[in-house]
């Protein structure tokens, strides 16, 4: 194992932003400039006449790879005169309008020809099944009693709970989210905004950056003083109830607690892997075995020939957490070290080294990003003889 094949961060859902909106963002090529011309006449030439995916959709999710997807926070406005709107669900950036047609089984975007293909249309769904596949959700009838204003005077300074999650919404756009028994807090960014005619709740963004790492929006659908329901555009059939359980002082802001990633989409594109610069403080793996060798104990009746893997995330701040352990034998075959052991790795780890890594980087992105490292120890008859990464 190097260090150049260790896991990043890419911040996917970024990534998906990026193709989809030629935006003063943060760019990563990934599939060329004309992906997004290509993909948004796959979407309006479903029909000759393009009549069926006329209207307002919002984007569901995107299958980055095989069972990984993460959220698409957009929102895409076909109208009947033949043009077209593509912008961020929350208004955060918007492409110019644009022009499409429709001639026979092929489609004119500006001054482009291509033909449609991989298209699903429902009555409500779009589903792109590319090399990526995506889905949108065409925007429900609004409920005409809720409105962005209202909804957002509703939610602000007030602490409300959904299932297991307690969401402190304050005033000046940051929101404090906290899992029921644990002891994590994370700080995101929230808003409300009416799309379509229809409401949206959308939390996004880390402590220091509200502009990417977007969660499916909530559609807001009916509310109460104390109640507020929503459906996630991942099953609108569900519907869940945020339910508010306290008030908070006006003009208060909180902090976050424990180990938080920067993006809420995690992925490593393979065509990245090989361009990760070094990452982690200097001489962290003497430090490693150093501790290693003054704090670790083999028993006296377990005394392991193998090799122990610890695995952490590190965050774009240079914090690690979520830390894991496997180990193998000396053949690489998967195997069970005695608990005490890896318990005493795992807690030296947490204790020594869950600060100051290095953000992990790729050549033409500007902004840290996440990773995973892995720290691998060898030993033999129970005695540590090579700590590498």
């Amino acid at each position: 194992m190097t260090e150049s094949s260790q896991q990043l961060s890419a911040n996917s859902e970024q990534l998906t932003v990026n193709r989809w909106l030629h935006l003063k963002l943060t760019w990563m090529p990934v599939f060329g400039h004309e992906w997004l011309l290509t993909v948004i006449c796959w979407l309006l030439a479903v029909l000759c006449n393009g009549q069926s995916i006329t209207g307002a959709w919002v984007g569901v999710k995107e299958e980055l790879d095989s069972g990984f997807v993460c959220s698409l926070p957009l929102y895409l406005d076909v109208r009947a005169d033949s043009t077209y709107t593509l912008s961020l669900i929350d208004k955060a950036a918007t492409n110019p309008k644009a022009t499409w047609a429709m001639n026979g089984k092929w489609l004119r975007l500006d001054t482009l020809l291509f033909q449609p293909k991989q298209v699903q249309l429902t009555a409500n769904t779009l589903t792109l099944t590319g090399h990526y596949p995506m889905q949108f959700r065409r925007v429900p009838t609004p409920n005409t009693a809720l409105t962005e204003a209202a909804t957002r005077t509703l939610l602000a300074n007030r602490s409300w709970q959904l299932d297991q999650t307690r969401y402190h919404f304050h005033e000046g756009g940051q929101a404090c989210l906290e899992t029921n028994g644990g002891r994590d807090r994370a700080v995101r960014c929230w808003t409300v905004v009416e799309r379509g005619g229809a409401v949206f709740l959308v939390i996004k963004g880390t402590e220091t950056d509200c502009s990417r790492s977007y969660d499916v929006p909530m559609l807001c659908r009916t509310s109460t003083d104390k109640q507020l329901m929503v459906s996630l555009l991942t099953d609108e059939t569900k519907l869940s109830t945020l339910v508010m359980v306290a008030a908070l002082p006006a003009g208060k802001t909180c902090a976050a607690i424990g180990f938080h990633r920067c993006s809420n989409c995690f992925s490593v594109p393979d065509n990245q892997a090989s361009e990760l610069d070094k990452h982690g403080p200097p001489g962290r793996f003497y430090a490693v075995r150093q501790q290693l060798l003054r704090l670790v104990r083999p028993s006296s009746v377990a005394r392991p020939t193998g090799i122990l893997q610890v695995r952490c995330l590190v965050n774009c701040a240079g914090q690690a957490g979520q830390f894991s352990v496997n180990a193998c034998n000396s053949d690489y075959e998967p195997a069970v070290f005695d608990k005490s052991l890896t318990d005493q790795v795992m807690s030296m780890m947490q204790t020594h080294f869950s600060a100051g890594w290095q953000p992990g980087r790729i050549r033409g992105i500007d902004r840290p990003l996440d990773y995973v490292a892995t720290i691998n120890i060898r030993f033999l008859d129970g005695l540590i003889t090579d700590v590498f990464p």
